[in-house]
């Protein structure tokens, strides 16, 4: 992609085009193959709340640019395929950059009965965080610490990684 940034730390992308059934942890999955997931911090496919279906389009979040690119490079265009649909994935730069900002959203978003198995895939240096777990200090955080980023976020979720899933 050709991009004109000048910070690179943290990118977040948008894919579009992803076919219904899709997880969170199937998209975690096809990334993987491009990337490892310790360069990537978040994982979230928005679940149709009414069908049992996503609503076509999810958020990943890299700890930098240059895998982002790697990524969109490899992904964008790539047809991904499950028994019912095959689509061309497009990749294009979230509205939302960076693990605070994407989090603080799911958190505001993501509906109280929402069923857990879709909740977003949290990575600290590829290991996981729960989502509850990772709401819950970011709140905290947002009471306490004057200006919460990536650091600081990923210091204090460090002693949740590989902590027991939602």
């Amino acid at each position: 992609p050709h991009l004109l940034i000048l910070d690179r730390r943290e990118f977040s992308v948008m894919v579009k085009n992803l076919p219904r059934k899709f997880t969170s942890k199937d998209l975690l999955k096809a990334f993987e193959c491009h990337v490892t997931r310790e360069h990537i911090s978040m994982v979230s496919v928005p679940w149709d709340g009414k069908n049992p279906c996503n609503l076509g389009f999810a958020f990943v979040n890299f700890v930098n640019l240059d895998v982002a690119c790697r990524a969109w490079t490899d992904l964008d265009g790539k047809v991904l395929t499950t028994p019912t649909s095959s689509k061309a994935l497009r990749l294009q730069p979230a509205r939302l950059q960076g693990l605070v900002e994407n989090l603080r959203h799911c958190c505001s978003a993501l509906e109280p009965d929402v069923d857990p198995r879709h909740f977003p895939i949290i990575l600290i240096n590829g290991s996981p965080v729960s989502f509850r777990s990772a709401s819950g200090i970011l709140r905290e955080l947002d009471q306490t610490a004057p200006q919460v980023d990536a650091s600081v976020l990923s210091e204090a979720l460090k002693p949740f990684a590989d902590a027991a899933a939602d």
